[in-house]
């Protein structure tokens, strides 16, 4: 908006004169945009402010940073095969963060019921029947156990449960475990196996039965 001010003075000469004073006014508008998602979890949001000649300029940012800060970056993943007869498939997905590594598991088309679960020692899923992937991944001298008995196998996972749709989901966060290549303590290079029965904890494997299933864990 713009306000004209004038004074006009008669001069002795009969001539009048006018001075006029032409001031404008800046209007600011001051707008908050959409908040921004950054790829760790952190909202900013960012205020405008405009002028009447459409100048726009940022005056003020405010962040929050909610990370996980016990992520370390590494990751690997696992596609479910399964012996000759059954269609179970799934996947599992591994994040390994300060303290060990967390797993998360989810099955289809497996049989109802509790069933025993583990990380054995190599990725060889050629023939699950016959037990081509090994045994239990154990580096540490330990007796097999379930979770979350500190006597136990580092491949230890205890139980699944699938429903009556053959669906099941398990998320469980192994300890002292990791996802570093060639670590004598990493699940990388192992596999991921479910078993026909359930695991109870007892003799060398957890009398948990055949396996039915089995996942190569590779690094992401």
């Amino acid at each position: 908006m713009t306000r004209t001010s004038c004074l006009i003075t008669l001069l002795s000469s009969g001539l009048a004169f006018a001075a006029c004073d032409d001031k404008s006014e800046e209007r600011s508008d001051t707008t908050p945009v959409a908040t921004v998602n950054d790829p760790l979890n952190a909202n900013t949001a960012v205020e405008r402010t405009t002028t009447t000649d459409g100048a726009t300029t940022a005056n003020a940012a405010t962040t929050s940073v909610r990370a996980d800060a016990g992520e370390t970056g590494l990751e690997a993943e696992a596609e479910f095969q399964s012996v000759p007869g059954m269609k179970i498939t799934g996947e599992a997905e591994f994040t390994e963060v300060t303290n060990g590594v967390r797993i998360e598991v989810e099955l289809e088309n497996a049989p109802t019921g509790e069933k025993g679960i583990h990380i054995h020692e190599t990725d060889n899923c050629s023939d699950i029947a016959n037990k081509s992937m090994g045994g239990h991944f154990a580096p540490t001298v330990k007796k097999h156990g379930l979770p979350p008995a500190p006597e136990r196998h580092l491949g230890d996972l205890g139980n699944i449960t699938i429903d009556s749709d053959g669906n099941g989901k398990l998320s469980i966060t192994i300890p002292g475990a990791n996802l570093k290549p060639n670590d004598p303590m990493s699940f990388i290079g192992k596999a991921v196996v479910l078993h026909e029965a359930n695991d109870k904890g007892t003799g060398e494997a957890g009398d948990s039965g055949k396996p039915v299933a089995c996942a190569p864990i590779k690094a992401d």
